[in-house]
């Protein structure tokens, strides 16, 4: 038993152990290039239709609805961080070993998405006319799990901060009335700011 703990104890000192941190330590160099900001700030938002093949269809061509996706781009500036952070901690070994760099924008958007709502501009259903919401229909993918959430479950999580410089709404069905599937969406967020974004008309069967 003896043995067995001198032999952790060895290990513990050889490999060190690293207690992740945000402080910069100027008496080691882990050569991190300079970076201009750990998060991204949001400037503005636009739509595009697009497969999930990876090409765009063209304006009003047909695609099916378990195709289709709508991409929400952002249009970003990194945000207030001009020296390079390091994550550091307590090792034996090489110091280049016990840091890792960040990178621009690696915590994701400093806004959070207080209220998204499409809007049909064409006649979706029998209960859903030019005009209506239809939040219902709409789906989100959530990156991390890699599964789709509602958009009323997504907006209303603590932790819907974006990480990323766009992300995707789904349609569960297809039209049932008009196949030229036409939308407005608006965005608004924990700033205040508001968005008003259109995609081009697609035909969904």
């Amino acid at each position: 038993m003896k043995k067995f703990v001198l032999f952790l104890l060895v290990l513990f000192l050889v490999i060190g152990v690293t207690f992740p941190s945000c402080i910069i330590d100027d008496d080691i160099d882990c050569n991190c290039p300079p970076i201009t900001g750990g998060y991204f700030r949001i400037l503005d938002l636009d739509l595009t239709n697009y497969s999930i093949f990876g090409f765009k269809p063209t304006q009003n061509s047909t695609i099916s609805h378990v195709d289709f996706l709508l991409r929400i781009n952002i249009g970003y500036e990194f945000y207030a961080c001009t020296k390079p952070d390091i994550n550091k901690g307590f090792s034996l070994i090489n110091s280049a070993l016990a840091c890792s760099c960040i990178y621009d924008g690696i915590y994701g958007a400093k806004e959070k998405i207080e209220e998204i709502v499409v809007i049909t501009k064409n006649d979706f259903s029998n209960d859903l006319l030019a005009g209506d919401t239809i939040n219902q229909q709409m789906e989100i993918l959530d990156y991390f799990f890699g599964e789709k959430e509602s958009l009323q479950a997504f907006v209303g999580r603590d932790d819907n901060l974006l990480q990323f410089d766009g992300f995707e709404l789904f349609l569960k069905n297809a039209p049932q009335l008009d196949s030229l599937f036409e939308v407005e969406i608006k965005i608004t967020l924990d700033n205040g700011e508001e968005f008003t974004i259109e995609n081009e008309p697609v035909i969904i069967e």
